[in-house]
């Protein structure tokens, strides 16, 4: 599972710490209001698909503004990878 934390440890490294490491990165942080550029968004990306072993997909990823809306693609892309469904 990924969690807050490791987005945001991804993003200061993206930024190379123009995000003041105090600054409160929450799931209502939008990514745009970061600094990040669309090449650090990317090299974000492929890490975390990277992790959960899953490519994300494109049009629901062009759809992320938030980390928390990061967070819940590359979380529910997990739970679909692991072969679990809901009803």
């Amino acid at each position: 599972m990924i969690t807050l934390a490791i987005i945001a440890e991804l993003i200061h490294r993206e930024t190379r710490g123009s995000v003041p490491r105090g600054f409160n990165l929450d799931e209502n942080s939008r990514l745009g209001d970061l600094g990040l550029n669309s090449l650090q968004i990317v090299e974000i990306v492929f890490v975390l698909e990277d992790r959960v072993g899953r490519e994300l997909d494109q049009q629901r990823m062009a759809d992320v503004e938030t980390i928390g809306d990061l967070l819940t693609l590359v979380n529910e892309t997990t739970h679909e990878s692991s072969g679990a469904t809901t009803n």
